[in-house]
């Protein structure tokens, strides 16, 4: 991460064409594939949401995994600078190395429960540029299910 820090710091500004628009970002390994996948399914044929994808990895991924990938609606990005990304070390990169200026950033295993554009839409979002939501399970919550449900643990979902 410091690294990535510190070659942000002299990175040119974005050609034209670049860090613009709205889309979704995603990161993550190999086992975190099959789970986009199934979270880009139901953003597209349940939301019908034709927001652009972007699922970036830390040059793990095999071009199988990105045609599959590519097949549910997302395009395959590479961390342009390589390094060990440790744990959740590529939610930050990710979000500034791609090409939309609003950003929905959607765990791998997070599920919308609405067209995400609402999110972008929302008067929230409108007023302060982000939008924040806590983990399911994260300290001192309860959970946020309807009664009878479990929810098992999540990562943080970020708008920025």
């Amino acid at each position: 991460m410091a690294a990535f820090l510190k070659a942000l710091a002299t990175a040119a500004v974005p050609p034209p064409g670049e860090f613009e628009g709205r889309g979704i970002v995603m990161s993550g390994g190999p086992m975190h594939v099959m789970q986009a996948v199934a979270n880009l399914r139901v953003v597209r044929a349940m939301h019908g949401s034709s927001l652009r994808a972007e699922f970036w990895h830390a040059f793990e991924l095999s071009p199988v995994h990105c045609r599959v990938l590519l097949e549910a609606g997302a395009e395959c990005r590479a961390i342009r600078l390589p390094g060990v990304y440790v744990a959740f070390q590529t939610f930050v990169p990710t979000i500034m190395l791609s090409s939309f200026r609003h950003v929905i950033w959607l765990d791998t295993d997070a599920t919308l429960l609405h067209p995400p554009e609402r999110l972008l839409e929302s008067q929230a979002y409108g007023d302060t540029g982000a939008l924040f939501w806590p983990a399911v399970g994260a300290a001192g919550q309860r959970h946020l299910a309807p009664p009878g449900h479990r929810l098992r643990p999540s990562g943080p979902g970020v708008l920025a």
